[in-house]
């Protein structure tokens, strides 16, 4: 459920933004369990997972990141760029509430 409706918000906001997903193998086949893989790949830029210089290229070039990884968090942060955080909770207190 909450895959879901993480993916239709993504599918929504490309509509007026390129959205770019590496996709963990899990997650891919989650969609194609879930039936959302093909609605998501008509929206949305999908790639298979990328090394860390790729990723940060990509993070570096955002106008806002998606994440449940907590690595990526932080490197949002030093970044500066927007970063929603797909989880209950984060160690990084100092994403939380930030705006600018």
């Amino acid at each position: 459920m909450a895959l879901r409706r993480i993916m239709e918000r993504l599918v929504e906001d490309a509509t007026h933004l390129l959205a770019v997903l590496p996709l963990h193998p899990r997650t891919r086949a989650a969609l194609e369990r879930d039936g959302l893989l093909q609605i998501v790949n008509e929206a949305v830029n999908l790639m298979a997972p990328v090394g860390f210089l790729n990723l940060t290229w990509l993070e570096l070039v955002a106008a806002v990141i998606a994440t449940d990884s907590g690595g990526v968090q932080k490197e949002a942060f030093f970044q500066r760029i927007p970063c929603v955080t797909i989880r209950s909770e984060t160690e990084w207190a100092e994403q939380v509430g930030r705006t600018e």
